[in-house]
């Protein structure tokens, strides 16, 4: 447990690229599922949802959003071979930085205060910086372009699945 830690963290950290992530479907499939269950327990402990089934549609199609942008620009790049170990990077540094997010929530008091907002934009910015790098790493561009593309695929995911969660 400790040395899949110690990857993500690694990679959140911008030390290691996407190419160290383990590639296996049972370890894809348990990044993905804790993934989606520390999402939904932090969006029912700020509130952010009126129904565990809004929340569950809003990380569902934000995660497939996130994942098919993910799969199409390296189709096109002709990289699809690595899109296991994009995705599961990008899903599990997101995963490490949610959690730390939920445990600096506990400490902070007050869902609605200064500094609980002022946590969850840095871990907003860093989420995408790391995604950034990923991309970067893993489709062999620029990192201006690695940081455009996940800026536009944060974008575009987040605004599909409050579409999808509201109605």
């Amino acid at each position: 447990m400790r040395a899949v830690f110690l990857v993500f963290f690694n990679l959140c950290l911008l030390r290691r690229g996407p190419e160290i992530v383990p590639t296996q479907p049972w370890f894809i499939a348990s990044i993905v599922l804790l993934y989606a269950m520390l999402g939904v327990y932090l969006s029912t402990r700020v509130g952010a949802a009126p129904t565990l089934l809004a929340t569950l549609t809003k990380l569902v199609v934000s995660m497939a959003a996130t994942a098919s942008m993910t799969w199409f620009v390296l189709y096109l790049r002709q990289l699809d071979a690595r899109f296991p170990a994009t995705i599961t990077a990008l899903f599990g540094c997101d995963l490490v930085l949610v959690g730390l997010l939920a445990v600096l929530m506990q400490f902070t008091g007050a869902i609605d205060s200064l500094a609980t907002f002022s946590i969850t934009a840095v871990i907003w910015l860093w989420s995408v910086i790391v995604a950034g790098f990923v991309l970067h790493r893993s489709m062999n561009v620029t990192w201006t372009a690695g940081m455009m593309l996940a800026i536009g695929v944060n974008l575009f995911s987040t605004a599909l699945g409050n579409v999808a969660s509201s109605r």
